[in-house]
């Protein structure tokens, strides 16, 4: 009896008995050798599927960030083309302040343009540039109003104890401003 040269199994002469053991045993080995290739073939398929997975998933995360990147990129050119200023809103209580004396002052957090004081009924407004002013005050007898602007500090004050500083002790004022942010 011979063998085969890779898994050993029986080979019989023509002179040989056959026998049930060697024929089992060769059962055995073919059994055992056909599931561990059977093993082995899974294992790749899954390998294989695991890589289509990722190349799939890479793939998706890729135009993701594309379309991200994208995006990102549209809102900042958005961003850039709103311009140079902030809108600013508060309100606050008259303090009985706007004398010559005592002026009244609010202190922004940028440097204002434009502000508007109203207390619903009257409304003050200034446009403030960098070598010049105007308001609203106009030739309204009522409305001998002073203001002076620095830095970020607007301060304003009646010249005469009868003008209206919208600063009125305890009466709720909204001021509204723009401020330049470059």
């Amino acid at each position: 009896m011979t063998q085969t040269p890779h898994y050993k199994l029986t080979q019989w002469d023509k002179t040989d008995r056959i026998l049930m053991e060697p024929f089992n045993q060769d059962h055995a080995k073919i059994d055992t050798a056909l599931k561990a290739h059977d093993t082995a073939i899974a294992a790749k398929a899954q390998q294989s599927d695991l890589t289509a997975e990722i190349s799939a998933r890479t793939k998706a995360l890729a135009a993701e960030t594309a379309a991200r990147t994208s995006a990102i990129s549209a809102l900042n050119t958005a961003v850039a083309k709103l311009g140079n200023c902030q809108l600013y809103t508060t309100t606050y209580t008259g303090s009985g302040a706007g004398r010559t004396e005592n002026p009244r002052s609010f202190t922004f957090p940028h440097p204002p343009r434009m502000v508007i004081l109203t207390n619903g009924t009257a409304a003050y407004w200034w446009i403030l540039g960098r070598n010049f002013s105007a308001n609203s005050m106009g030739s309204d007898p009522r409305s001998n109003i002073a203001f002076q602007f620095s830095g970020n500090t607007l301060s304003w004050w009646s010249t005469n104890s009868t003008g209206l500083t919208m600063d009125n002790k305890g009466e709720t004022y909204s001021l509204l401003a723009l401020l330049a942010m470059s």
